[in-house]
């Protein structure tokens, strides 16, 4: 489990709220990426997962989290709890900061809460 930054990153905790009946690890230990970009510039928060989890038969490592609430700025996911939507990504698209993201590589899959893990606690 993640509990200190990892190279120099934040570490996260997401309780997965829906899909209703999740059945792997809950909550989910992950650790930023960073913001990534469409090409309009919406913005999204990229995390990694400590523990990867398979779903429909492909290997989930990735996440993409928006805020649920109209006004919710992403900055908010990446910094403070709030709720999200949960994206996972294709596995045949890892990304990273650089990244400009295409919705085609990602699977709209569920909502959550994030919190931020401070000096081991969250």
């Amino acid at each position: 489990m993640l509990t200190e930054p990892l190279n120099g990153k934040a570490t996260h905790v997401i309780e997965v709220y829906e899909p209703q009946g999740f059945l792997n690890q809950n909550p989910l230990h992950v650790a930023e990426v960073g913001i990534v970009k469409t090409r309009d510039r919406a913005e999204y928060f990229l995390a990694n997962l400590d523990q990867p989890f398979d779903i429909d038969g492909e290997e989930v490592t990735q996440v993409i989290l928006q805020p649920r609430y109209y006004g919710d700025k992403t900055i908010r996911a990446q910094k403070d709890m709030c709720t999200i939507t949960i994206f996972r990504v294709k596995p045949d698209c890892k990304m990273d900061e650089t990244t400009e993201l295409d919705l085609t590589s990602v699977t709209k899959w569920g909502c959550g809460k994030i919190n931020p893990i401070r000096n081991g606690k969250h």
